[in-house]
């Protein structure tokens, strides 16, 4: 007699001796492999998929645990295994219950607590068979030996499985069997049909065997448990060839589909409006977790909003006055604020029955969010293409991405024609004064942080693609969110053809007005000559006085001619320049001579700086620069009322070039006037302009000559009443 405490647990339950009768079980177990390997080929994505599998999984622990109990050497093994199959079993029935409910469409019944419910009847019979002697006795010496092996010795309590076992499967049953008369779906109710043929097949093919193994010897000694339940599982193989029983579960589809969508589903009781199931992403859409809301009434959700979301989406439903609604409003969420959502229900019927009111919920947010953009979107295409000046929009390999209908009209070409092309393709060069240049130079190289406008080029020609040219004004911008859209400039182009054709026009009326102005002027001139001589000795007569005025006047119209003309040549690029190497010091100290009459008349001291060292000559048009020494010594003795005007001469050797200066003691200038001085028909408001005559275009035809000398001028001035500075340079001569 072996004491079976002497010996190691290891050794006790993997202890075997040869027994024929347990290929019985294994080809049981071999064959719920099989079932359960085929149920998981068809995918485990659906839940009905797992349990069934789970069932056949289980099968095969009771059957695989059987042959090893019969097997066993000690009885003492044999009762631990003989606790598996019963853990087996109980698991296996449970299974099946979960299996189906999901069948049914009921699977909301097997969340949360609901789910750990179905398993505790399965818990603890496990608990009692393993740790107790009540469901299986393990007590050593206990053990019951067949003919077939080990049999299993059962506990006190051993009744307790057998009614589980039973209890479990009619509760199974009538699931099936109430559903199977529920569904109009002829294709549910053959399933259902089927596998409550199996189960029935099942309860009663135990009994059968009993009774045919008593009166057939030659079976008598065949453990045919394991086989007992093969009937439902070949019941379920069947649905799965023959009716498809894994495609046509509404309930779990719809679930599925949920889950990946951002609806939320519910289903809520016609009666009070209670939430009997929901599914979908609850927490992202509502703020709650499915459990916290399962139970609630949909009026606790939705709060203030719950009378007109009733009227607009149930009483229509409930009074079959419509199949579906649809309400919009916007609720208070736990954790994302309030959020605008769609709710569209629909009533579940059965037997003509309202049995529940299914509820969609849908999250609008993104819905309005792209909304806004599409709005904001048409916005933006409206204002570009209702712009004058023309858009376009480059990326950054340099290929034009949009151009609208303004900047089509400038460059005279069809949208076809230059969409995706490079705009160096397009733009070929630009021209800038006298400067060349490609419009690459002007993209930037680089991403931008911040929005910026990074060129800005004025009265520009651009040489396009098909060699017409137009004249625009060029400016280039970008935004720090090119570089996530590939946007990498914003090209405006402000079209100049118009102006300049309306300024040719006025340049061309000025000019005929000037030259037809001039020659009744010029006989004026010569008339009051003649007068004058006679008047010579009488200046101080009534008649001298008034022939003096006239002359003056008659001057004045003269010099305005004289202007008028040169700013048509200038600004139509006629006026021309013939250089001579000259002698600057002199030709100043003519001028100034030529005028110091002039400003002892108003009592001011002209003055001239000549320099000590003997400055390198200039090239200049005497005639024209003469002009521009005359005008600005002119200005600085009209515009001051006391004090002095002083010309200084120098010689900047670092830059090569003679510096002028002509400084008065007058009226000053503007700070905000200064970068205006030089434009034409400028003139400062205020004192300086009514106390004094002029045209706006001394400074003018003054800058645009020295410009002709490769020269410039500009002048300083701290303020009115500090007088100012007129400053310019002309290059040594070569």
């Amino acid at each position: 007699m072996i004491d079976l405490e002497m010996l190691p647990i290891n050794e006790i339950l993997f202890s075997f001796d040869f027994n024929p009768y347990v290929i019985f079980p294994l080809m049981a177990v071999i064959i719920y492999a099989g079932i359960a390997h085929y149920i998981y080929l068809q995918g485990l994505s659906k839940k009905e998929n797992v349990w069934f599998m789970l069932m056949a999984v289980m099968y095969a622990l009771a059957g695989f645990s059987e042959a090893l109990a019969r097997s066993s050497v000690y009885d003492t093994g044999a009762s631990f295994w003989w606790s598996m199959e019963a853990f087996a079993q109980t698991f296996m029935l449970t299974i099946t219950i979960g299996a189906v409910l999901v069948l049914v469409g009921k699977e909301n019944l097997l969340r949360g607590m609901r789910k750990a419910l179905i398993f505790i009847p399965a818990a603890v019979t496990t608990f009692l068979a393993f740790y107790t002697n009540l469901m299986v006795d393990h007590i050593p010496g206990n053990g019951i030996i067949e003919d077939l092996g080990w049999g299993r010795a059962g506990g006190e309590f051993a009744w307790v499985l057998r009614i589980w076992l039973v209890l479990g499967t009619l509760v199974a049953l009538a699931i099936l069997i109430i559903y199977r008369f529920k569904t109009d779906n002829s294709k549910r109710k053959k399933q259902f049909t089927l596998i409550a043929i199996g189960i029935i097949a099942t309860m009663f093919l135990y009994p059968i065997i009993e009774r045919l193994q008593g009166a057939i010897p030659l079976i008598s000694d065949i453990p045919h448990g394991p086989f007992d339940t093969l009937p439902i599982m070949l019941s379920i193989i069947y649905a799965i060839k023959r009716y498809g029983l894994f495609e046509v579960n509404p309930a779990t589809l719809v679930g599925n589909l949920v889950t990946t969508m951002t609806e939320v589903v519910f289903v809520v009781n016609p009666n009070d409006h209670t939430i009997e199931y929901v599914t979908g992403d609850t927490e992202s859409v509502l703020g709650y977790k499915p459990e916290e809301i399962t139970g609630l009434s949909l009026s606790e959700i939705v709060k203030d909003h719950w009378e007109s979301l009733k009227q607009q989406a149930f009483v229509p439903i409930v009074e079959g006055e419509q199949n579906k609604a649809v309400a919009e409003l916007e609720i208070d969420t736990s954790n994302r604020g309030v959020v605008p959502l769609k709710i569209t229900t629909s009533a579940y019927r059965e037997w003509r029955s309202i049995k529940g009111i299914v509820v969609v919920a849908t999250d609008l947010t993104e819905t309005r969010e792209l909304l806004h953009v599409m709005a904001e979107r048409n916005k933006l295409v409206m204002i570009q293409e209702s712009v004058l000046d023309g858009l376009i929009t480059v990326d950054y390999d340099n290929k034009i991405t949009m151009v609208n209908t303004s900047a089509l009209k400038i460059i005279g070409a069809s949208k076809e024609e230059v969409m995706g092309r490079p705009l160096t393709e397009v733009f070929e060069r630009i021209q800038k004064d006298e400067e060349t240049f490609s419009v690459e130079a002007l993209l930037p190289q680089r991403r931008f942080d911040n929005d910026d406008r990074f060129f800005n080029v004025t009265g520009a020609t651009i040489v396009l693609y098909n060699g017409s040219s137009i004249d625009v004004d060029l400016t280039g911008s970008a935004i720090k969110e090119g570089k996530d859209v590939n946007l990498q400039t914003i090209i405006t182009l402000h079209d100049l053809s118009e102006e300049k054709y309306l300024e040719r026009m006025k340049l061309d009326f000025v000019a005929m007005a000037a030259h037809e102005l001039r020659t009744p002027l010029t006989s004026i001139k010569g008339y009051l000559s003649m007068y004058r001589e006679q008047y010579e000795n009488k200046s101080n007569t009534e008649e001298g006085l008034l022939l003096g005025r006239i002359d003056r006047s008659a001057e004045q119209l003269v010099t305005l001619m004289e202007n008028l003309l040169s700013a048509s040549k200038i600004e139509q690029g006629e006026l021309n320049v013939y250089l001579k190497s000259t002698d600057w010091v002199k030709l100043v100290s003519e001028e100034v001579d030529m005028l110091q009459v002039l400003a002892t008349e108003k009592g001011l001291e002209l003055k001239f700086n000549k320099p000590k060292a003997k400055l390198p000559s200039v090239a200049v048009d005497q005639l024209r620069i003469k002009e521009v020494v005359n005008n600005l010594i002119s200005n600085g003795i009209k515009y001051t009322q006391e004090g002095s005007v002083t010309v200084s001469v120098e010689y900047d050797e670092d830059n090569n070039r003679v510096l002028t200066s002509i400084a008065d003691t007058g009226e000053g200038i503007p700070t905000e006037a200064i970068p205006h001085m030089f434009k034409k028909f400028f003139r400062v408001h205020g004192e300086l302009e009514m106390g004094s005559k002029g045209t706006g275009l001394g400074l003018f035809i003054s800058k645009s000559i020295l410009g002709l000398h490769n020269g410039d001028i500009w002048v300083e001035s701290e303020g009115p009443g500090k007088g100012s500075t007129f400053k310019f340079y002309l290059p040594v001569s070569n």
